[in-house]
């Protein structure tokens, strides 16, 4: 049973990003999430940005959700990916819980920090944010294609059909 590597992931990532994406412009759109008009999002300058960034986070959080709750995004999904043991047992819903809050370690810092209004904190997240991304990265190269959030909750990515039973 072979790892996925980091193109067919980097692929899931980037069509995760075009569903969020999708899902944020639906809902300024919708006028679901109180934005300014979806032309302005649409000249993509720095304000519009800031102005749909409720309804594009809402997207990234849902898309981000997904995965956390059944071990692959729609990404993963459309391509045949999932997430399961590093020995290549079916995950759980503990698994993927463990892995997402690894690998959302740098935002999810960030949203505390925002809380309690600590500065130091979001530079410990984004600290967080590079060593998981650039870090993560790097290490999916690697011959056991195991990403840092991988290896910290003993997951790893397989095609669907090669994870085996419990």
């Amino acid at each position: 049973m072979q790892r996925i590597g980091i193109v067919p992931r980097l692929a899931a990532f980037l069509l995760d990003v075009a569903l969020a994406l999708a899902v944020g412009f639906g809902l300024t759109a919708l006028e679901v999430v109180p934005t300014a008009p979806i032309g302005d999002l649409l000249a993509l300058g720095p304000d519009s940005l800031f102005d749909h960034g409720p309804a594009l986070l809402l997207g990234l959080l849902a898309v981000s959700l997904f995965e956390a709750a059944l071990g692959f995004g729609p990404g993963k999904a459309v391509l045949g990916l999932r997430v399961g043991y590093d020995d290549g047992g079916r995950g759980n819903m503990g698994l993927y819980l463990g892995r997402w809050t690894v690998k959302h370690a740098g935002p999810l810092l960030t949203v505390l920090a925002l809380i309690l209004g600590s500065a130091w904190l979001v530079v410990a997240a984004e600290c967080a944010l590079l060593l998981v991304v650039v870090g993560g990265g790097i290490a999916v190269l690697g011959s056991e294609h195991l990403s840092l959030h991988d290896r910290a909750v003993q997951s790893a990515v397989y095609r669907a059909e090669d994870l085996r039973a419990g």
